[in-house]
Formats: C-alpha cells, structure tokens, sequence
C-alpha cells in the first residue's frame, strides 16, 4: 500500500510545481442563499467568448515559442499531436525505462497509448493511471505530461521514491484517455464545444453525440450520477463498457493480470476519492489513505 500512496505524492505534487503565472484560483465557501445568489451574478458576467478566445490566443503563443525553442512548454496546454510527440520525444530519451503501448483505437480510429515505464520483467505489478475522460479537462491532460517527465527525471536523477517503485513494479500512464473528445474539444468551431465532456461515439439521438466514458464501466452500472439520456453530459451509455475506449482499457488491465492500483485524474477540485462511492461504505486501506492525503500540502 506504501507504494501506492508514494505515487500518490508525486501527483499531488504537480499542484505543488506546475507554473500558471498571474493566474489565481479563488476558494469561495457559500455559508448563505445570499451567497449563492451572488455567484450567480457573478457567472452571469463572464463573458466566456473572451476566455476561450484568450486562451486559443496563448495556445497558438506557445506553439510558436515552442518552435522558436525547440523545447517543451509544461505550463501550457497542448493538442493531441503535440502530445504524441512528447510521448516519442520521452521514450528516445529513456528507452532503457519507457515503452509506448498502442492498447487500441477510438470510435474515430485514432491510436490510444500508454506509457509503460518498467525496469525489466514480465507482468510485474502494475499501477494504472489515466487522464482526460473528460475531453475539456485540458489541465488533467497537461498534469499527466508533467508526470510523465517526472517520472523520467526522478528515475534518472535517483529521487526517491520512483527508483524503489519501479524496482518493484511497472506504471502505465495513459496521458489521453478520450482522444476524439479531447481533439473534438481543440477544433471544433462552436466555441462551447471547448466544454466537450464525452466521446463522439454516435448514440440512439442522432443530435446528441457521445457518451460519458467515466461512466460507463462495468462498476455499478447505470447507478445513481449517471443518466440515460444520450443528451446529458453523464450519459452512461446503452449498456455497460459499449464505448470501445472503454473497452480497451478494461481490457489491457484484464489481461495483464497484475494491475494492484488503478488512478484516474480530473481537474475538478482537491480531492483524492476512493471507493466506495456508491453505497457509502469505506476501502479497506481507508484509514492510511486518510492519512496520506491529508499529510500533504496542496
């Protein structure tokens, strides 16, 4: 367990070193209606043309910097290609510790891929970890390069914890775990589709594409946060693991066999959330990853 939560550390620490400067995050606690009232207010300002226009602006800066510089921006947000191209860049680097595994294609035949950082063996225990189900949480995909790079450079570097962990066991880290939604996100010209949460998989409502990913696992099915109607934004899909992006992943950590921790990454809050969420009752390491996640500094 140990050493679950030691990777643990090293994803609370992109909080921690991840750049976003003159950027502010602001934790409101609403005590009162009053308060709700005038969050409300507040949304209702925002003109969220100009954000995303902004931020199409920086991404195109960065592109260009990139090029100037021959390097890799982690504090800014990439398209899928740019990614791919990182994942390459990272395995020539260190062929001797990271692999790039093809687990399968999308419901629009783009490749998905998985970093496997090993140091030798076959099927050793394994960590799986994933960003990006949801398309538009651009800052969950922009982490997981961040911990790919990591990873690398503490293995390199002899920083604990990483050299232990992979003495022992293998990580995968899948960087983009919904590539149609996250490059529907990138270029579709509607600019509210930069908020594109689902896969582009064709649905029972021809207006309505897509289906939530995060919940269509065979993990209590169809049960409470998750809708039916391929409209929603958690539409769960016709039946449990339809989407093939889905399938994919459930089926590479099926046949490995010896996966012993599965995380998944969102850009949604601080929070570390284990199971079981949906009948209330506690994991069975409750109390150390209580511990561990309280231990930190975020």
């Amino acid at each position: 367990m140990r050493l679950y939560l030691g990777v643990f550390a090293l994803l609370a620490t992109v909080h921690c070193e991840e750049l976003f400067n003159g950027d502010q995050v602001l934790r409101i606690q609403a005590e009162y209606e009053s308060h709700i009232e005038v969050l409300k207010e507040l949304e209702k300002n925002v003109d969220w043309g100009e954000l995303l226009d902004r931020e199409r602006g920086v991404m195109l800066h960065n592109a260009e910097m990139k090029s100037r510089a021959k390097g890799f921006n982690f504090a800014a947000y990439h398209n899928l290609e740019a990614i791919y191209s990182f994942m390459d860049t990272l395995v020539a680097s260190h062929p001797d510790l990271i692999s790039k595994v093809k687990i399968g294609s999308t419901y629009e035949n783009r490749s998905m891929f998985a970093l496997k950082f090993s140091t030798g063996g076959e099927k050793k225990p394994a960590i799986w970890i994933d960003a990006g189900i949801h398309a538009r949480e651009w800052v969950s995909h922009a982490s997981a390069v961040w911990i790919a790079d990591r990873i690398a450079t503490d293995f390199k570097e002899n920083r604990a914890p990483v050299p232990s962990l992979l003495s022992k066991m293998d990580i995968f880290l899948m960087i983009v775990a919904n590539p149609d939604g996250y490059v529907f996100s990138h270029i579709s010209p509607r600019p509210f589709h930069r908020l594109w949460r689902k896969s582009r998989s064709v649905t029972s409502n021809p207006n309505c594409p897509g289906v939530d990913l995060n919940r269509n696992w065979d993990a209590e099915f169809s049960g409470p946060g998750a809708s039916d109607d391929p409209c929603g934004e958690d539409y769960r899909g016709p039946s449990a693991q339809s989407e093939i992006e889905v399938k994919n992943i459930a089926d590479f950590i099926t046949s490995h066999g010896n996966f012993k921790s599965f995380m998944t990454l969102h850009a949604y809050s601080q929070l570390l959330m284990y199971p079981y969420a949906y009948n209330g009752s506690n994991a069975p390491d409750q109390p150390e990853l209580v511990k561990k996640s309280t231990s930190i500094n975020l």
